[in-house]
């Protein structure tokens, strides 16, 4: 039986992320538009790509195989329950009593192993939420830091690299562009790469995140007695 494999990050990480930097800034006709000041310096830092790396770091990858893994091993022990009803159910001749507290047993068995499979699901999808949640703040915690040491005024998260949309659908792709607000900027104020190897992130590769898996469907009825 198939059941939670390793899960990283769900696809709607980078949308989730991204939905802040989704702001446009247009100035009315009307109205002047405000000169930045005088002390003002902009830097730029991939918020969401840093985040991403972080996530994929050992520390956290190790973290969640061992929380899947012990997901797993409750799943198999009601798995083989339930298939051990499966077993005594072929050994035993049908419209018989015992057969029939046998299917029963076999009913109740099938329902705990499903409620169980959404329930680990579920315990999965949170911790990989908090993991998200842990980075990305230590993230912003340590952009706002650099960026105070070095003088600037306002950082602003937005993709770096070359604009490839990953996506395979257009409310995806939107997002994409929408987390790229900057579209042109002096390479010296991109802080990225600093941010990176300040978080000793610089040799984990970003990677596009796969679908979430789900816990396999459990069989639906017991095997059939041996003649």
């Amino acid at each position: 039986m198939k059941t939670a494999e390793r899960i990283v990050i769900y696809t709607g990480l980078a949308l989730s992320l991204s939905l802040a930097a989704g702001y446009q800034w247009m100035a009315s006709p009307a109205v002047a538009t405000p000169a930045l000041a005088a002390d003002t310096r902009i830097a730029t830092i991939d918020i969401l790509g840093i985040t991403e790396k972080m996530i994929l770091s050992e520390k956290y990858l190790s973290a969640r195989n061992t929380n899947t893994a012990a997901q797993n091993k409750m799943l198999e022990e009601l798995d083989r329950g339930l298939r051990d009803v499966i077993a005594r159910a072929g050994a035993t001749q049908e419209n018989t009593p015992e057969r029939k507290t046998i299917e029963q047993e076999f009913g109740s068995k099938q329902e705990e192993l499903r409620r169980s499979q959404a329930q680990a699901q579920g315990q999965i999808e949170q911790f990989n939420t908090l993991q998200v949640a842990e980075c990305y703040g230590m993230v912003i915690t340590a952009a706002n830091r650099l960026g105070a040491e070095l003088g600037y005024s306002h950082v602003i998260s937005t993709r770096t690299g070359e604009p490839t949309i990953r996506s395979n659908n257009v409310a995806g792709a939107v997002q994409e562009i929408l987390a790229r607000p900057i579209v042109l900027g002096p390479l010296g104020d991109d802080l990225t790469e600093r941010l990176t190897r300040q978080l000793g992130l610089e040799n984990v590769v970003a990677q596009p995140v796969p679908a979430a898996a789900t816990p396999a469907s459990t069989p639906s009825t017991p095997a059939q007695p041996n003649p």
